[in-house]
């Protein structure tokens, strides 16, 4: 039974990366800000992954190796012993221990197998002790971030601050130091005071100038005398200011809101249509403020119109064509008829109450 032989560059590449497998812990992490903590936590999680890993590659293989072990094993057993009980030539052997010898250099190969699968179980059983170890170093690092954590939470209750240093830990000149909090307060200071003087020098009143002598200013007034008016450049003292431009408000009818409210907007007080002004929405009615519906909504809210009566049911007429023609024609006032005697009139007229017609204009 031929057993592959376990690679030694595998082993020590496993022991070369379970070394570099590492997490080291500040001895401050307050000052480097929570952004570094995170990343120890996520990179000891990565570790023990990876950790994980190589345990269940390694403990396939030592399994493997070790049933290999066992059946190569058992082969040379019985090999030796079928050697042993009928080969001539091993029997000649005038002593036991002659005869195994003589066994064994006729299973060369058998007993290559079995000492090839022992070599691999015992390196693969050292590399699974230095995982175990190596496991159980990350895992304690991971608790102990766990603890540097909540001593964080203790110093920020007590008033500290998160990364006072940079996280890369460079100094500009040697022997300068890091910034803390302190150094943020002093820095706001400067600056504010700074402020506060530039702020004041920018109204300070101009210093006048009267480093000259008397000689050059009386020339000055004498050359300046000679100029006309127009050229001294004298300007009133009080502009007049420039008139202010009132704009007109602005009112966007209902029609050009179609877009914003996806119909012409209406009062939901009276339902006609509204406008926006600088106020906001209004109507023709002065409901400024009212909410807006659409013409569907608004229709309802609005009077139904009642048709109109025609002119000869509200003013009946009283005279037919042909009197109106007689009349237009002037035959009315040419009409052969008599005039009506006052008794005739009193007579027909017997019917009227004149008391309640004067009643009625009396009140």
């Amino acid at each position: 039974m031929s057993i592959q032989p376990l690679d030694q560059d595998y082993v020590d590449g496993l022991f070369t990366e379970l070394g570099s497998l590492e997490v080291q812990l500040d001895a401050d992490p307050l000052i480097y800000g929570p952004k570094r903590l995170n990343n120890k936590i996520a990179l000891s999680r990565k570790m023990i992954t990876r950790c994980e890993r190589i345990f269940l590659d390694v403990s396939q293989k030592l399994a493997t190796y070790k049933r290999a072990f066992r059946q190569a094993e058992l082969v040379l057993d019985l090999e030796k012993k079928n050697l042993l009980a009928n080969d001539p030539e091993t029997r000649a052997g005038r002593a036991v221990s002659e005869r195994e010898a003589i066994a064994t250099g006729k299973l060369k190969a058998e007993v290559q197998a079995v000492f090839d699968a022992t070599y691999a179980v015992e390196e693969l059983e050292a590399v699974m002790l230095v995982v175990k170890a190596k496991r159980s170093d990350l895992r304690d690092a991971q608790g102990r971030l766990k603890d540097q954590y909540r001593l964080c939470l203790e110093e920020i209750g007590l008033g500290a601050r998160w990364g006072s240093k940079s996280p890369r830990g460079t100094e500009l000149e040697p022997g300068q130091g890091f910034a803390d909090g302190a150094d943020v307060a002093e820095v706001d200071d400067l600056i504010q005071h700074v402020r506060s003087v530039s702020d004041a020098e920018t109204h300070l009143a101009a210093e006048v100038d009267d480093s000259d002598p008397e000689e050059e200013i009386e020339d000055d007034l004498a050359s300046s005398a000679d100029l006309p008016e127009d050229d001294l450049g004298i300007l009133d003292e009080d502009p007049p200011a420039p008139p202010v431009k009132v704009q007109p408000p602005v009112v966007v009818p209902g029609t050009e809101l179609v877009k914003e409210f996806g119909f012409v907007p209406h009062c939901e007080a009276c339902g006609e249509m509204q406008s926006r002004t600088l106020s906001g929405m209004t109507c023709p009615n002065g409901h400024g403020g009212a909410g807006s519906i659409s013409p569907e909504e608004a229709s309802k809210l609005l009077p139904e119109e009642s048709e109109e009566p025609a002119a000869a049911d509200v003013l009946p007429g009283t005279s037919d064509k042909d009197e109106v023609a007689a009349f237009l024609n002037g035959d009315a006032f040419t009409s052969d008829s008599k005039a009506l005697s006052r008794r005739q009139v009193e007579e027909e007229n017997e019917d009227l109450d004149l008391d309640s017609i004067l009643a009625n204009w009396e009140g």
